[in-house]
C-alpha cells in the first residue's frame, strides 16, 4: 500500500480508511512512498505515461531502471517451467539505489541463505553442496546501462556507444564496479547467439567514472562467476526514461 500524507496526521487517517479500520489509533506506523503519478503526455512534451509504446519500438515509462530488468526475468522464469536439469533463480532487490546495505538488499544474507537452503534440499547433498552448485553457476547482473542520448553523444566513448533496440549490453570496468570477465561474457554472448541477438558492449570513458551495480556486491559474497549484462534504457538516472521494446524481450529470452 502507498500513502502520501496530505497535512499533519493525515497519513494514519488515510491508512486507518484503507485498512478499513474504525480506529485510526490502530494503525502503529506508516511507511509512506512517493512515486510519479503523471497522467501521461503527448511524445516530446511529456514522458510522464506509466507505459507508452511508439510504433512498438520504445517503451517510456518511470522506474525501467530497474523493472526492465525485473520483468524480463519474471518472464523468462514463468517461460522456463520446470524444463531443464538446472535451478533457475531470479533475485529482485530493494535499495540498490542506496547502497543496498539492508535487510532487503544486495548487501544481506538473505539470497545466499535461500540457496543454500536450496542446494542442501536435494537427497544426496554433500556438506560442500551449495559450493559445487556456486561454481557451476552463472549470474547475470541486470542493471541498466547507459544508451547514447543524442543531446549527450559526447559523454560515451566512440567504441563503446550502446543503442536502443541492438541488443543487451556487457559492461566492462577495469576497477570492478562491473563483474563482467573474461568467461562470463563468453557465456553471455553465447546464450546472446542462442536467443537470436548480439550482445552490444560498454566501457565508460577513462575521464568519466561510471557508478557500479550489485553485481561485484553478490560475485564478491558468493563467488559465483558474474556477468554485468542489462538491456539499454536512455536516461536511465531519470524518473522518465525510456528504451527499446525489442531489447526488453530479448532479455526475457535469455535466461530460459
Amino acid at each position: 500500500m502507498h500513502l502520501i500524507a496530505i497535512g499533519q496526521g493525515k497519513t494514519r487517517e488515510l491508512a486507518g480508511q484503507r485498512l478499513a479500520m474504525v480506529d485510526e489509533e490502530m494503525v502503529g506506523m506508516v511507511a509512506a512512498q512517493i512515486f510519479p503519478a503523471e497522467t501521461g503526455g503527448e511524445v516530446g512534451v511529456g514522458l510522464g505515461q506509466m507505459v507508452e509504446q511508439i510504433g512498438e519500438e520504445l517503451v517510456f515509462a518511470p522506474r525501467l531502471d530497474n523493472l526492465a530488468s525485473c520483468h524480463a526475468a519474471t518472464t523468462a522464469l514463468l517461460a522456463a517451467g520446470s524444463a531443464g536439469a538446472v535451478t533457475r533463480v531470479i533475485a529482485l532487490y530493494d535499495h540498490e539505489e542506496v547502497g543496498s546495505q539492508s535487510a532487503a538488499g544486495a548487501k544481506s544474507r538473505f539470497l545466499s541463505s535461500v540457496l543454500d537452503r536450496i542446494a542442501g534440499s536435494y537427497r544426496d547433498a554433500g556438506r560442500d553442496a551449495t559450493s559445487r552448485a556456486f561454481a557451476r553457476s552463472l549470474l547475470v547482473s541486470a542493471d541498466m546501462a547507459h544508451a547514447v542520448h543524442p543531446n549527450y553523444a559526447d559523454k560515451h566513448d566512440k567504441q563503446h556507444a550502446p543503442k536502443l533496440g541492438k541488443g543487451p549490453v556487457i559492461k566492462v570496468n577495469a576497477n570492478q564496479s562491473y563483474a563482467t570477465d573474461g568467461p562470463s561474457a563468453a557465456v553471455f554472448e553465447l546464450a546472446c547467439r542462442e536467443a537470436g541477438t548480439t550482445p552490444q558492449r560498454f566501457v565508460s570513458r577513462n575521464d568519466m567514472p561510471c557508478g557500479s551495480t550489485i553485481g561485484p556486491i553478490s560475485a564478491a559474497a558468493m563467488g559465483i562467476r558474474t556477468v554485468d549484462a542489462p538491456c539499454g534504457a536512455s536516461r536511465p538516472g531519470t524518473s522518465a526514461r525510456a528504451a527499446s521494446v525489442t531489447s526488453v524481450s530479448f532479455a526475457g529470452a535469455l535466461p530460459r
